[in-house]
């Protein structure tokens, strides 16, 4: 078999097949030069596979499952490609957007400078979220915040704030479902 077709083989069956059975646990592709390939790019990479060299990235050398590990991500197109047992917790809703413009204040009202740090927060913005929204600079104070607000938690889950309407904290890696 060559080269060329036992690659082309794996990345069809992963593209057909991606999850294992028994058990439905997700698969991805290795490549000769230890790259992940997703599900999806085994599929619309197919003539780059089809016409490998061996030695140019895109030769499959096997199929394997991701058991534990969320941050491993597609090579190619920088998918994240789902674990088998590591998937990122489930986002926490902290306050209903039936709260309004008041979300900033309430978020940022039980914090002190010490706090504010242990979140990688600029204590200055903190500040002007506490003082409401009648502020010069609550906006822009609460934009730095849910870009920056980031913490770790005791099972070393990095947790960062979302906002839509209602205000999140979601886990890093977790990808919110297609509607």
């Amino acid at each position: 078999m060559t080269t060329q077709s036992k690659s082309l083989r794996l990345a069809d069956q992963l593209a057909n097949n991606p999850y294992c059975w028994p058990g439905g646990y997700p698969l991805f592709a290795i490549t000769s030069d230890g790259a992940a390939l997703c599900k999806c790019c085994a599929k619309t990479e197919r003539e780059a596979i089809a016409t490998t060299t061996g030695t140019d990235g895109w030769c499959i050398t096997a199929i394997d499952t991701n058991w534990e590990d969320p941050s491993l991500f597609c090579d190619h197109c920088n998918a994240r490609i789902e674990s088998a047992y590591a998937e990122p917790p489930d986002p926490a809703l902290v306050l209903m957007d039936s709260n309004g413009i008041y979300i900033p204040q309430l978020w940022c009202s039980h914090l002190d400078e010490a706090e504010a740090l242990k979140l990688n927060l600029n204590w200055w913005d903190v500040q002007q979220c506490q003082a409401g929204p009648d502020g010069e600079h609550y906006w822009f104070a609460w934009t730095q915040i849910l870009d920056q607000a980031s913490w770790t938690d005791a099972n070393d889950v990095t947790w960062h704030l979302h906002q839509d309407g209602d205000l999140w904290e979601v886990a890093e890696h977790y990808q919110w479902p297609e509607q």
